[in-house]
């Protein structure tokens, strides 16, 4: 797991949910699972997240296969990434047996990107696009920092996601 991968989970985990990391299906895998129980114990909440930051955001989000005309098809490119990241057949069976319904909230956590019109077609799909500056704010809103390995590591990411 990469560190922005950590520390989106840890943020998600401050916010009151539970997060599994790496759900491996192969040579796939979907970053990270999130539940969050209400008041009585039950699930309220089941959230698929896929994690991309780059600190320099050289391209467009893309399948690694379309490495040369990505940057000409934004949208397209987007599409592909989100075929390969979240409409995966063996990902969405797995995932729906540890959450036991279909019905789970996809969440595309980023950081800067090159052409912001690729996350028209996340929107598009029905997932939520959350910058991840925003949700280590919010996370610390709700739960403040309470080990100074956390406070160094979010002084280090908002170094990397800030413009």
């Amino acid at each position: 797991m990469d560190f922005a991968q950590r520390l989106v989970a840890l943020s998600w985990e401050s916010l009151g949910y539970f997060v599994v990391e790496g759900l491996c299906v192969g040579v796939r895998e979907a970053d990270l699972l999130a539940i969050k129980l209400d008041e009585k114990d039950r699930i309220s909440e089941r959230i698929h997240i896929e994690v991309q930051v780059s600190a320099n955001p050289a391209g467009v989000l893309r399948n690694k296969s379309q490495f040369g005309s990505s940057s000409k098809f934004p949208i397209e490119s987007a599409g592909e990434f989100i075929k390969k990241k979240y409409k995966n057949e063996k990902i969405m069976k797995a995932i729906s047996m540890r959450f036991k319904t279909d019905n789970y909230k996809r969440v595309f956590i980023h950081g800067r990107l090159k052409d912001k019109s690729q996350l028209k077609a996340f929107s598009n799909e029905n997932i939520e696009c959350i910058p991840i500056g925003k949700l280590v704010s919010e996370a610390l809103k709700a739960n403040p920092v309470r080990e100074l390995i956390r406070t160094v590591q979010v002084a280090e990411l908002l170094k990397i996601v800030e413009p």
